[in-house]
């Protein structure tokens, strides 16, 4: 109906509504003194607005954020070190990988990483022009040229695994 029916005041890069009705969302790097997002993060929010799940990037930038049917969470951190995580509700990191891409951009590293049904994560490479699939161990399987499919300057800004195994 066009009705804003939620928000939340700082600035996201991916997010999905959880089956709980909380939002997970990733957070976009918070500047100035006493911000508590400088390396941005990921939370996980009631629709009052506390946070009940948190994590805090230790770099650049937070990319991604998806909760997985096992109650861990998906994040990439874009910066000097980019890297994949797989965290457990508790916190834990279950699985960490270095993302291989160009190092010049931070920004422009990495969008909306999905783990797939495989256990092999998806990750969007926007100036590298890569969509590549990694394992859990960080070894990229496959990878997709976006250069290809047009302009130069074709950037991958998120990429979906199909049922048909095919990749939007």
């Amino acid at each position: 109906q066009g009705r804003e029916i939620w928000r939340h005041p700082l600035g996201t890069r991916d997010g999905e509504v959880l089956a709980n009705g909380n939002v997970l969302v990733a957070i976009t790097r918070q500047g100035g003194e006493g911000a508590r997002y400088p390396g941005g993060g990921a939370i996980e929010v009631t629709r009052d607005g506390k946070v009940v799940w948190e994590y805090l990037g230790t770099q650049s930038e937070v990319n991604t954020a998806q909760r997985l049917a096992n109650g861990n969470t998906v994040v990439t951190e874009a910066g000097p070190k980019p890297r994949l995580l797989e965290i457990d509700p508790a916190g834990k990191v279950v699985v960490e990988f270095p993302i291989q891409c160009q190092l010049q951009n931070h920004h422009m590293q990495s969008r909306m990483t999905r783990k797939l049904q495989n256990g092999d994560y998806l990750v969007p490479q926007l100036f590298d022009f890569v969509v590549r699939e990694y394992d859990a161990t960080g070894k990229v399987v496959h990878e997709i040229g976006t250069r290809r499919f047009g302009e130069a300057e074709s950037w991958p800004f998120t990429a979906i695994r199909l049922g048909d195994g095919h990749t939007l």
